[in-house]
């Protein structure tokens, strides 16, 4: 009962016996599973829940005449006057209900075979796993009504803190699109639990249960499957007429003279943030048309992800090219006249200046630029055909969120992209030569237009 009481109250009336009478609970009918190929439906993950209830709200009854179907010695015996159960804190939040509403949804759409990802009850690889959600899923209680029996000993008519009952809960599900950073659609279901045997933990039991059957409801909703169908999700995309293997030609952009600090409020421009599911990283603009360099361990296995400029505009696009092996991919989105920075396929010399920008650990911190020089060029074994590529190394700081952003030689020519750290180590962090992720992607420069 901790728990439980740290989002509700029992307020009992002294005046005279019991007088209450039983709340009204809806009845509530489940509907039948949808059949659907669980590859068919895209990966989503739930954000919690909050309380579309007022503070103070009657939630349940303590009724004189016992709740019918369930055990109890002496149901509610010793309580005088109106006994009410209210919500008197977590109106928004929940208090400690919102972990056991978590792990009640994960468990209960994972046996409807869909693809939930983060699972909240192992803690280490919730976060890495909810990168791959493409959507995410919020719970807003909308209605709760039930009736309750505490236990009181058959002989001396002490309270047992022991419950039994029922709870009705009206439940408004948000379906938010992670990369395009928008409303989907909202559904309302409603789930009904009753808890036959008293126990200390009844009323958490039967709230959980009503939880756990609207979200039951939510799984078999049609419309819910539908939402997140993949070809659903195809009929929406940007349309972008995919390349084929074929070279791509970009006009040559001529390297820069002027130091970094001289014009880098026209260089941030061109440095993006990527979105990808509920994760993000960093990318840069290559040509005027609308291409653009990143990581794939940015893009994950999305075809579409959500590009963010500096001044706030997001734009979808689409992933066109990828090499896992290299882990360099490329974006297009359907926008013209940008400004695509200057590559140098030189490899810099060792001690070399450089600066790297990206949006480290948050995508609110865009456009951040650190210093530091070269350390070393180092060939490290990658993949499963143990294929040795060539790294840059540099002390200049990185966190995540910068994967896929620009490393600038003093001049702001973008030598090389960011790609990993050594967790180990301070100030051993790897850059991709973006002469290799040209190669690898089949991209030229060339002087002119091809």
């Amino acid at each position: 009962m901790r728990v439980l009481l740290s989002a509700i109250a029992i307020i009992v009336f002294v005046s005279g016996c019991n007088t209450t009478a039983r709340m009204e609970v809806p009845t509530v009918v489940q509907p039948e599973p949808v059949e659907f190929n669980t590859a068919d439906v895209l990966p989503f993950g739930f954000e919690g829940a909050v309380s579309g209830l007022r503070f103070g709200t009657v939630i349940a009854h303590f009724p004189a005449e016992g709740v019918p179907g369930v055990s109890a010695s002496l149901c509610n015996y010793s309580y005088t006057g109106e006994a009410t159960l209210t919500l008197t804190n977590g109106s928004r939040q929940l208090s400690g209900w919102n972990e056991e509403l978590r792990i009640t949804f994960f468990e209960v759409m994972k046996s409807h075979g869909f693809d939930v990802v983060g699972d909240p009850t192992n803690l280490f690889t919730y976060e890495k796993e909810a990168a791959r959600a493409e959507y995410a899923i919020g719970a807003r209680i909308k209605d709760m009504s039930g009736n309750f029996c505490e236990d009181h000993d058959f002989w001396y008519g002490y309270p047992q803190d022991k419950y039994s009952g029922e709870m009705y809960m009206e439940v408004e599900w948000t379906l938010f699109n992670t990369t395009q950073r928008q409303e989907v659609a909202k559904l309302k279901t409603s789930g009904y639990h009753k808890v036959i045997k008293p126990s200390r933990s009844g009323m958490l039991e039967a709230i959980i249960g009503a939880f756990g059957a609207a979200a039951e409801a939510l799984g078999s909703n049609k419309e819910f499957v539908t939402l997140l169908s993949k070809e659903n999700e195809k009929a929406e995309v940007v349309a972008v007429v995919p390349l084929s293997d074929d070279t791509i030609f970009l006009p040559e952009i001529p390297l820069s003279t002027k130091p970094f600090e001289d014009h880098v409020r026209e260089i941030l421009p061109s440095v993006v943030t990527i979105r990808a599911g509920m994760g993000h990283g960093s990318g840069f603009v290559i040509s005027e048309d609308g291409y653009i360099l990143t990581n794939q361990h940015v893009i994950s296995d999305f075809d579409t992800v959500l590009v963010r400029f500096e001044n706030g505009v997001e734009i979808d696009g689409s992933v066109i090219r990828r090499h896992e092996m290299r882990d360099v991919a490329l974006v297009k989105i359907p926008v013209r006249r940008l400004m695509p920075l200057p590559l140098k396929e030189e490899i810099p010399g060792i001690a070399t200046g450089t600066i790297v920008v990206g949006s480290p650990a948050d995508e609110q911190l865009f456009s951040t630029v650190t210093r530091g020089a070269i350390s070393a060029l180092r060939k490290r074994t990658v993949g499963s055909n143990d294929a040795s590529l060539l790294f840059i190394q540099s002390d200049a700081a990185i966190t995540g969120g910068n994967s896929g952003g620009p490393m600038f030689d003093e001049y702001g020519n973008v030598i090389a992209i960011t790609v990993s750290r050594r967790i180990d180590a301070n100030a051993v962090n790897f850059f991709i030569p973006v002469g290799e992720a040209l190669k690898f992607l089949n991209i030229k420069q060339t002087p002119g237009q091809s």
